[in-house]
C-alpha cells in the first residue's frame, strides 16, 4: 500500500509538474507574442478557438471521457473507434462553415475572419485526436508521456506562434501553430502497442456505436 501510494504521488507530482511547465511557457513568450501579432489578429484568433472549441466538444460527444471506464480493454477500445469516427464524421461536417465564411466574419465584424474559415476542419480534428489519445494513455498510465506530450504541445504552439509571427504569418500563424502543437502531443501519446493492436480499427458498426453512446 505504502509503495502504491509513493507511486501515485510520483504519478501526481509529474502530471502536475507538466501542467506547470506548460503555463510557464506561454507566460515568457507573451511579450514576444504581443510583438508580433496585432490586437486584431490575437482577437480573430480568439474567436477562432471558441467555434473550434465548441465544435471539437460535440466533436467526440464527450466519449473521450469514458475510455478510462470500463474494466475491459476491449470495450475500451469500441470507445476509442467510436470516439474516433464521430470525430472524423465532425470533421466532414464542419467543412459546412466554408460557404459561410462571409456571414461568420460578419458576425464576429471580423471582415479578415473570413480568410482563416477553412483552418476550422483542421482545428476541429485536432481537438477530437487530442482528446481521445489523453485519454487512452489516462487509461494505460502512461503519465510521463501525457506530462512530456503537454510540455512539447507549449512549446510547440508559443514557440511555433513566435516564429511564423517573426515570418509575417499573421493570424494564421497563432492557427497553424496551435494545430500542429495538437497533432503532434496526440501522435506523441499513441504508443508502438497501439499500431501493432490497431487500436483505431477495432471492428465497428453502428449498433455497437449506439451500444457505447447509450451507455456512456
Amino acid at each position: 500500500s505504502m509503495s502504491v501510494d509513493k507511486n501515485y504521488r510520483k504519478q501526481f507530482l509529474a502530471l502536475l509538474s507538466g501542467n506547470t511547465i506548460s503555463q510557464i511557457i506561454p507566460f515568457v513568450l507573451i511579450p514576444f507574442i504581443t510583438h508580433f501579432y496585432t490586437k486584431e489578429e490575437i482577437g480573430i484568433s480568439a474567436n477562432w478557438f471558441s467555434i473550434v472549441g465548441l465544435i471539437g466538444i460535440i466533436t467526440t460527444g464527450r466519449l473521450e471521457v469514458a475510455i478510462p471506464l470500463p474494466k475491459k480493454d476491449i470495450e475500451a477500445k469500441v470507445i476509442f473507434s467510436s470516439g474516433l469516427f464521430i470525430t472524423l464524421c465532425i470533421t466532414l461536417l464542419s467543412l459546412l462553415v466554408l460557404p459561410f465564411s462571409g456571414q461568420i466574419a460578419d458576425f464576429y465584424h471580423y471582415p479578415e475572419f473570413k480568410e482563416h474559415i477553412w483552418l476550422i476542419p483542421i482545428g476541429v480534428l485536432s481537438f477530437g485526436l487530442l482528446g481521445l489519445t489523453t485519454n487512452w494513455a489516462l487509461r494505460n498510465r502512461r503519465y510521463k508521456r501525457v506530462t512530456i506530450g503537454k510540455v512539447a504541445q507549449s512549446l510547440i504552439n508559443n514557440v511555433g506562434a513566435v516564429l511564423l509571427g517573426f515570418l509575417a504569418f499573421g493570424t494564421s500563424g497563432l492557427l497553424i501553430a496551435w494545430a500542429l502543437s495538437q497533432f503532434i502531443n496526440a501522435f506523441m501519446l499513441v504508443d508502438k502497442k497501439d499500431f501493432r493492436d490497431k487500436l483505431w480499427s477495432t471492428k465497428l458498426n453502428l449498433k455497437a456505436i449506439k451500444r457505447v453512446l447509450v451507455k456512456y
